[in-house]
């Protein structure tokens, strides 16, 4: 993220950067641009132009990263509950952003999830599919026509 290069904001620019940063469907009161220009005292060119002041969209971007920081304990939490459940996508990705994450720890959570026993399961079924497919490749068997493809 650039520097943010105009240190003093007018108090308009605060409100519309504070209303950037609201999400779309919290803005209520003024849902368009246009409405909020209208609020704050400005046209709507102006608050385009404001947007191209160096510096500015660094700004907004500094609030809302600010405003949703209340959020994240929540989203963890969400993410949590996900990853206990057995959805190996949100654990892994709930190892990663609590910094547990290894590369090659497929496997592992793998094996959390599903246990030792299902896990062996896996690995004989694919190599006897690989067993399978091996024959259909040399003999020209169709696989599927062997019995428990």
């Amino acid at each position: 993220m650039a520097t943010i290069e105009q240190k003093e904001w007018k108090a308009e620019q605060l409100a519309f950067m504070d209303w950037l940063a609201t999400p779309k469907k919290d803005r209520d009161q003024w849902p368009q641009q246009a409405e909020f220009a209208k609020h704050i005292g400005v046209t709507p060119k102006t608050l385009s132009v404001w947007k191209k002041i160096p510096g500015f969209v660094d700004a907004v971007y500094a609030r809302a990263k600010y405003y949703q920081g209340a959020r994240v304990g929540s989203v963890l939490d969400a993410l949590a509950k996900e990853a206990e459940g057995g959805d190996v996508p949100a654990i892994k990705l709930y190892l990663q952003v609590m910094g547990l994450w290894q590369p090659g720890m497929d496997r592992d959570v793998a094996l959390i999830v599903f246990g030792a026993d299902q896990m062996q399961k896996a690995f004989e079924a694919t190599k006897e599919y690989k067993r399978q497919r091996q024959a259909e490749l040399t003999d020209g068997t169709d696989a599927s026509s062997i019995e428990g493809a």
